[in-house]
């Protein structure tokens, strides 16, 4: 990241650091926790679980929550790879899942396989935890398994 993406909203200031390589600046965040005003979440509060009541009475009419969470998955299996970079569309994924990967443009192929193979570890993962399984080291690193790390990953 470079200094300007940091602006003064920030929750945290740079800081001049140095090592045996040299100096450099670094983000140096705010101490946690930091203060909430809770009187202005009361109303998106009361919001949000208005609407989680309502999405709780559709759920039975619709005859399968898939129909509901699906669409979700995919957004946020998306929104959560282009945060990395990747480049892909909701429906460049319904054309991969579709297979009609002749519609999605080539310079986003690479970022929609990506796209998907996060939508098979996330469901991977759900499916385990739907069924009663524990959450293990174990089950998150099969659920991973489908994941290309790039070369900035850390283990």
């Amino acid at each position: 990241m470079e200094r300007d993406d940091f602006d003064e909203a920030a929750p945290g200031e740079i800081v001049p650091t140095t090592t045996s390589k040299g100096a450099y600046s670094a983000f140096q965040p705010d101490p946690l926790p930091p203060s909430i005003n809770t009187e202005q979440l009361i109303t998106p509060l009361a919001e949000a679980t208005q609407a989680l009541g309502r999405l709780h009475g559709i759920g039975p009419r619709v005859g399968s929550r898939e129909i509901l969470i699906e669409p979700f998955i995919r957004k946020e299996a998306l929104e959560s790879s282009q945060i990395e970079g990747t480049h892909a569309t909701l429906s460049d994924i319904y054309a991969y899942e579709a297979g009609q990967e002749d519609l999605i443009d080539e310079d986003r192929q690479q970022g929609t396989q990506e796209v998907v193979n996060y939508l098979h570890a996330l469901t991977h993962g759900l499916d385990a935890i739907t069924a009663g399984d524990p959450i293990t080291v174990e089950l998150l690193v099969v659920s991973q398994s489908p994941l290309e790390f790039s070369s900035n990953w850390l283990p």
